[in-house]
């Protein structure tokens, strides 16, 4: 995710899988662009980032 200058002066949200990056939109709110995110990070990872923020959190 990274904020672009300019006249619209947007959040663009990217996500990267298999080696490829996809666009998932541009917001005008930072909040907007990080649901987004994390929105696509559950379509794709599934319950996998649950365990493994857990797991790492232990040590």
């Amino acid at each position: 995710m990274h904020r672009q200058k300019g006249k619209s002066d947007t959040w663009i949200a990217y996500i990267y899988f298999q080696g490829k990056r996809f666009y998932l939109g541009s917001f005008a709110d930072k909040q907007e662009a990080i649901k987004a995110r994390e929105t696509a990070e559950n379509q794709i990872f599934g319950d996998f980032l649950k365990w493994y923020n857990e797991r790492k959190s232990k040590k």
